[in-house]
Protein backbone atom coordinates (compact mmCIF):
# COMPACT_ATOMS: atom_id res chain seq x y z
CA UNK A 1 0.00 0.00 0.00
CA UNK A 2 0.95 3.78 -0.55
CA UNK A 3 2.80 5.26 2.32
CA UNK A 4 1.76 8.60 2.28
CA UNK A 5 -1.34 9.42 3.90
CA UNK A 6 -4.18 10.16 1.92
CA UNK A 7 -7.48 12.38 2.93
CA UNK A 8 -10.78 12.95 2.36
CA UNK A 9 -13.71 16.13 3.74
CA UNK A 10 -16.94 16.35 3.72
CA UNK A 11 -19.29 18.18 5.12
CA UNK A 12 -22.70 18.39 6.53
CA UNK A 13 -25.54 20.58 8.44
CA UNK A 14 -26.80 19.26 12.01
CA UNK A 15 -30.32 18.83 12.20
CA UNK A 16 -32.94 19.44 14.83
CA UNK A 17 -33.11 15.58 15.19
CA UNK A 18 -29.93 14.93 15.54
CA UNK A 19 -29.65 16.95 19.35
CA UNK A 20 -30.84 15.62 22.60
CA UNK A 21 -33.43 17.46 25.06
CA UNK A 22 -30.07 19.77 25.99
CA UNK A 23 -30.35 20.76 22.43
CA UNK A 24 -26.77 19.46 21.66
CA UNK A 25 -25.79 16.75 19.34
CA UNK A 26 -26.41 12.74 20.96
CA UNK A 27 -23.24 11.79 21.43
CA UNK A 28 -24.11 8.24 19.05
CA UNK A 29 -24.53 10.84 15.98
CA UNK A 30 -20.73 11.25 15.72
CA UNK A 31 -20.17 7.91 15.51
CA UNK A 32 -22.96 7.56 12.67
CA UNK A 33 -21.10 10.38 10.83
CA UNK A 34 -17.99 8.83 11.17
CA UNK A 35 -18.78 6.08 9.42
CA UNK A 36 -21.34 8.33 7.12
CA UNK A 37 -17.54 10.41 5.88
CA UNK A 38 -16.20 6.87 5.45
CA UNK A 39 -19.18 5.85 3.17
CA UNK A 40 -19.04 8.91 1.19
CA UNK A 41 -15.08 8.70 0.58
CA UNK A 42 -15.57 5.40 -1.03
CA UNK A 43 -18.80 6.40 -3.16
CA UNK A 44 -16.73 9.47 -4.62
CA UNK A 45 -14.05 6.71 -5.21
CA UNK A 46 -16.62 4.69 -7.27
CA UNK A 47 -17.36 1.97 -4.97
CA UNK A 48 -19.63 1.12 -1.40
CA UNK A 49 -19.81 -1.78 0.53
CA UNK A 50 -22.21 -3.38 -2.15
CA UNK A 51 -19.42 -3.13 -4.76
CA UNK A 52 -17.18 -4.73 -2.50
CA UNK A 53 -18.62 -7.44 -2.33
CA UNK A 54 -19.36 -7.56 -5.88
CA UNK A 55 -15.59 -7.07 -6.93
CA UNK A 56 -13.37 -8.28 -3.79
CA UNK A 57 -15.84 -11.37 -2.50
CA UNK A 58 -15.77 -9.24 0.71
CA UNK A 59 -18.69 -8.83 3.10
CA UNK A 60 -17.34 -5.69 3.67
CA UNK A 61 -15.03 -3.63 6.40
CA UNK A 62 -16.75 -3.70 9.45
CA UNK A 63 -15.41 -2.20 12.58
CA UNK A 64 -13.05 -3.46 15.31
CA UNK A 65 -12.56 0.01 17.41
CA UNK A 66 -13.96 2.73 17.14
CA UNK A 67 -13.05 5.71 19.59
CA UNK A 68 -13.93 9.32 20.32
CA UNK A 69 -12.88 12.25 22.06
CA UNK A 70 -16.04 15.64 22.71
CA UNK A 71 -14.26 18.43 23.08
CA UNK A 72 -16.76 21.50 22.06
CA UNK A 73 -21.08 20.79 21.89
CA UNK A 74 -22.72 21.51 18.51
CA UNK A 75 -26.00 22.22 18.17
CA UNK A 76 -28.91 22.19 15.33
CA UNK A 77 -27.90 24.24 12.04
CA UNK A 78 -24.24 24.01 12.51
CA UNK A 79 -22.46 23.39 10.06
CA UNK A 80 -19.83 20.82 10.13
CA UNK A 81 -16.70 19.76 8.30
CA UNK A 82 -15.85 15.68 8.36
CA UNK A 83 -11.91 15.72 7.45
CA UNK A 84 -10.99 11.69 7.34
CA UNK A 85 -7.97 10.24 7.34
CA UNK A 86 -5.86 6.87 6.64
CA UNK A 87 -2.38 7.03 7.81
CA UNK A 88 -1.21 3.71 5.92
CA UNK A 89 -3.13 0.33 5.17
CA UNK A 90 -1.63 -2.64 7.57
CA UNK A 91 -2.37 -5.89 5.78
CA UNK A 92 -5.77 -6.87 6.92
CA UNK A 93 -6.92 -3.23 8.36
CA UNK A 94 -6.70 -0.02 8.09
CA UNK A 95 -7.70 2.74 10.65
CA UNK A 96 -9.32 5.89 10.02
CA UNK A 97 -8.78 9.03 11.63
CA UNK A 98 -11.40 11.65 11.93
CA UNK A 99 -11.81 15.09 13.04
CA UNK A 100 -14.93 17.56 12.99
CA UNK A 101 -14.89 21.12 12.76
CA UNK A 102 -17.31 24.10 13.32
CA UNK A 103 -15.33 26.63 10.77
CA UNK A 104 -11.57 25.85 12.30
CA UNK A 105 -12.82 24.72 15.72
CA UNK A 106 -12.50 21.15 16.82
CA UNK A 107 -15.23 19.90 17.52
CA UNK A 108 -14.45 16.15 17.99
CA UNK A 109 -12.16 13.93 17.41
CA UNK A 110 -11.71 10.53 16.87
CA UNK A 111 -11.06 6.60 15.02
CA UNK A 112 -12.16 3.93 13.94
CA UNK A 113 -10.00 0.44 13.06
CA UNK A 114 -11.98 -1.83 10.04
CA UNK A 115 -10.73 -5.04 8.84
CA UNK A 116 -11.07 -6.32 5.12
CA UNK A 117 -13.45 -9.29 5.75
CA UNK A 118 -15.13 -12.48 3.86
CA UNK A 119 -16.98 -15.28 4.30
CA UNK A 120 -14.74 -18.25 3.84
CA UNK A 121 -16.57 -20.98 4.73
CA UNK A 122 -18.88 -21.04 7.53
CA UNK A 123 -16.78 -18.30 9.26
CA UNK A 124 -15.63 -14.86 8.53
CA UNK A 125 -12.05 -14.44 8.32
CA UNK A 126 -9.84 -10.96 7.37
CA UNK A 127 -7.64 -11.17 4.31
CA UNK A 128 -5.34 -8.78 2.72
CA UNK A 129 -6.42 -5.25 1.34
CA UNK A 130 -5.68 -5.09 -2.41
CA UNK A 131 -3.55 -1.96 -3.19
CA UNK A 132 -6.07 -1.02 -5.48
CA UNK A 133 -8.77 -0.07 -2.91
CA UNK A 134 -5.98 2.25 -1.30
CA UNK A 135 -5.04 3.01 -4.36
CA UNK A 136 -9.24 4.25 -5.82
CA UNK A 137 -9.58 6.12 -2.04
CA UNK A 138 -5.91 8.16 -2.66
CA UNK A 139 -7.39 9.23 -6.04
CA UNK A 140 -10.59 11.24 -5.08
CA UNK A 141 -9.09 14.39 -5.09
CA UNK A 142 -8.98 16.30 -1.92
CA UNK A 143 -9.22 19.44 -3.18
CA UNK A 144 -13.04 19.93 -2.43
CA UNK A 145 -15.44 19.43 0.27
CA UNK A 146 -17.76 16.91 -0.87
CA UNK A 147 -21.13 18.08 1.15
CA UNK A 148 -23.57 15.53 1.88
CA UNK A 149 -26.90 15.15 3.48
CA UNK A 150 -26.65 12.34 6.36
CA UNK A 151 -29.78 10.63 7.05
CA UNK A 152 -31.46 13.30 6.43
CA UNK A 153 -32.80 12.48 2.69
CA UNK A 154 -35.88 10.41 3.83
CA UNK A 155 -39.46 11.48 4.22
CA UNK A 156 -39.88 12.84 7.80
CA UNK A 157 -43.87 12.12 7.91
Amino acid sequence: MDPQPISFTTSFTVEWGDCDPARIVFYPHYFYWFDTAFQHWLRCAGLSQASLTERYGVVGTPILEAHAKFLVASTDGDRLLAEARIDKFGPKRFRIDYKLMRGQQLLVEGWEVRAWVAKVGDRLRSLPIPAEFGSALANVSTDEVRPVRVGHDRPHW
